[in-house]
């Protein structure tokens, strides 16, 4: 079951954490996006809570959840400039590194609420392996599954490109990354190509977590069947 944690949106709120109010206390597209996808959260919750309850399961039939989150891979010119911007932003709020990141912008991801950027994931190939880097999430945007469907997409792309192996690097998420099969292992057990990289060799302290995807793995549970990131 999901737990939601939704608070009304108020201009005292804004004066908290430094914002300027909106302009007749009314929220901005950005508040209102956010208040939609909790709702849309709860209808999720709904839906599973109702399946197998007999009338209650008609409840089913009144709920629609479409699309919010938009996961894309793709921009050019000036456009492709304000996403690395947007994403190198997201990567220090997170406590990530932002460096190598211009070396990625083939298979670098973006999450979309709009027109704002949420959240980002990248893939550096080293066929056949690959290593997941920048998976990160705007602070506002937390724990309303933004993470998943990067974490998704990112593998789907991995699967497109032929990829036998995903690895990360991570302090503090090995329990958010174990939920798509993701297993410690040692450096010594990674791919070479994938050790010479330069979040292993100088971005990522020695003490983070070493974890591995086998792709064939996440494909036989029906990995494949998600969503790929659509291309703008």
């Amino acid at each position: 079951m999901w737990r939601v944690h939704a608070r009304p949106i108020s201009t005292t709120g804004y004066r908290q954490q430094g914002q300027s109010a909106p302009e007749n206390g009314r929220p901005h597209e950005g508040q209102l996006a956010r208040k939609f996808i909790c709702t849309r959260v709860l209808l999720i919750s709904l839906w599973e809570a109702t399946e197998g309850h007999g009338a209650l399961g008609s409840l089913r039939s009144l709920l629609y959840i479409g699309p919010m989150v938009r996961i894309t891979l793709g921009g050019t010119g000036p456009a492709r400039d304000r996403e690395i911007e947007a994403v190198r932003h997201i990567l220090r709020e997170s406590g990530l590194p932002d460096a190598g990141i211009l070396a990625v912008t083939d298979t670098l991801l973006v999450a979309r609420v709009g027109d704002e950027i949420v959240g980002s994931a990248a893939l550096e190939p080293y066929p056949p392996a690959a290593l997941l880097r920048s998976v990160a999430v705007q602070e506002a945007w937390r724990g309303v599954g933004v993470g998943g469907q990067l974490t998704e997409a990112a593998l789907s792309l991995a699967a497109d490109l032929g990829c036998e192996r995903v690895y990360l690097l991570t302090e503090t998420a090995s329990q958010f990354f174990s939920a798509f099969g993701f297993r410690r292992i040692e450096r010594e057990e990674v791919d070479a190509p994938v050790r010479r990289s330069q979040e292993f060799t100088s971005l990522c302290p020695d003490s983070a977590d070493v974890l591995v995807l086998d792709m064939n793995a996440w494909k036989g549970k029906g990995g494949k069947q998600n969503r790929a990131p659509e291309t703008d």
